[in-house]
């Protein structure tokens, strides 16, 4: 199993959470990061122009992982293509092991 990170601004939350409800995984959300990143700083507070973060954690079994980054690859490039620019969205992949 491998835990996949998704960062995300919270802008973009009805696509990225769509898009998990239609992969069928279960997943645990977190609304309001904040943090510094390439697109730059969502400090405490500052919801005006930039808005803050939210992640999403999902687990995602061996036999699925392939297919899930090319999708999660192209959900990136859907959203790039329809804003013009660069999407704050990212993700990660971290080893999952389950002790209980």
């Amino acid at each position: 199993m491998q835990m996949v990170l998704l960062v995300f601004r919270t802008s973009l939350e009805e696509e990225v959470l769509g898009w998990l409800e239609q992969e069928d995984v279960p997943y645990t959300r977190v609304d309001d990061a904040k943090g510094k990143g390439a697109t730059g700083h969502v400090p405490d507070g500052y919801t005006s122009f930039h808005g803050t973060n939210s992640i999403a954690f999902t687990i995602v079994p061996e036999n699925r992982m392939e297919a899930f980054r090319e999708k999660i690859t192209r959900l990136q490039e859907t959203m790039r293509a329809k804003r013009k620019r660069h999407v704050p969205f990212h993700a990660f992949v971290l080893p999952a092991l389950q002790w209980v």
